[in-house]
């Protein structure tokens, strides 16, 4: 029988029965709160005696995706501009890294401006690598389970690297 038990607790609930060798369980942890827990195995004989694991401490599961939230950086842009995400994962995994995208304003074909992995997340854009228009921004993090979450979109930010004509 295998069991698991919010880290700690000491409360068992039990996963599954395996009759065979060898012992194994699938189990759905999608029942679980994220969080930490603890596993352990019973074995019994024919006989009715039963013997338990050792307990294997601290296993993380995480259900959910990260939140990602990009930070506005003004209605227009020239030159090398910084955008700035802020990401958590809860009692999950944990943040891989987030990945601050562009798009052509209403096309949905994204493109990755930088991935950083440490907070505070940011990159450096330099805006005079694509067309002079209007683009859309968005953050998407990654977890340490390879869960994703997409922030909104900030949508409509001109790009405006063309210095005016005077005459």
């Amino acid at each position: 029988k295998f069991q698991v038990s919010p880290i700690g607790a000491g409360t068992w609930s039990d996963m599954c029965t395996d009759s065979s060798s060898p012992y194994s369980c699938s189990y759905d942890t999608s029942g679980l709160a994220d969080g930490q827990y603890d596993f352990r195995s019973l074995a019994t004989d024919n006989a009715g005696n039963t013997a338990t694991s050792t307990v294997y401490s601290g296993a993380i599961v995480d259900n959910t995706a990260p939140t990602v939230s990009v930070t506005d950086p003004g209605a227009y842009l020239k030159g090398t501009v910084t955008v700035d995400a802020t990401a958590g994962d809860g009692a999950g995994s944990g943040i891989l890294n987030v990945k601050i995208q562009r798009s052509p304003a209403g096309a949905g074909t994204w493109t990755d401006i930088c991935t950083d992995t440490t907070s505070p997340y940011q990159c450096s854009w330099n805006t005079t690598g694509v067309t002079d228009g209007l683009y859309d921004l968005r953050a998407v993090a990654t977890d340490n389970v390879s869960l994703s979450g997409t922030s909104s979109t900030v949508t409509n930010r001109r790009v405006d690297n063309t210095a005016p004509t005077a005459t």
